[in-house]
């Protein structure tokens, strides 16, 4: 197992335990995270977080709250997965503006 699916891994767990119990910080906790992955993942492989960055991030504004009782929950994690990726769409972004304007 690589550190990205130990840190995806961590990303998740921290997710899904903090729609659950507060966790101090965690927001902060999975940006870094997801900025480590940004920065340790395979080019080939930016598209797809990009994408899913963009794709979490609309599905934040909790329009999982109208399901029956886990709602707010569902929403909590994708808000979760959401930071993670998110943090991982920046560096990426940046490295790859870097590589574009690189001599």
């Amino acid at each position: 197992m690589n550190t990205e699916k130990i840190l995806g891994l961590i990303g998740l767990a921290i997710s899904l335990i903090g729609a659950f119990v507060p966790i101090p910080q965690a927001g902060l906790i999975l940006v870094v995270a997801g900025a480590i992955v940004g920065g340790i993942v395979n080019r080939e492989d930016s598209v797809r977080i990009i994408v899913s960055a963009v794709a979490l991030g609309m599905a934040v504004n909790h329009t999982l709250d109208v399901v029956p009782a886990v709602g707010t929950y569902l929403s909590a994690i994708v808000s979760g997965l959401a930071q993670f990726s998110a943090g991982a769409a920046v560096v990426l972004i940046a490295r790859n503006m870097v590589m574009r304007f690189k001599p």
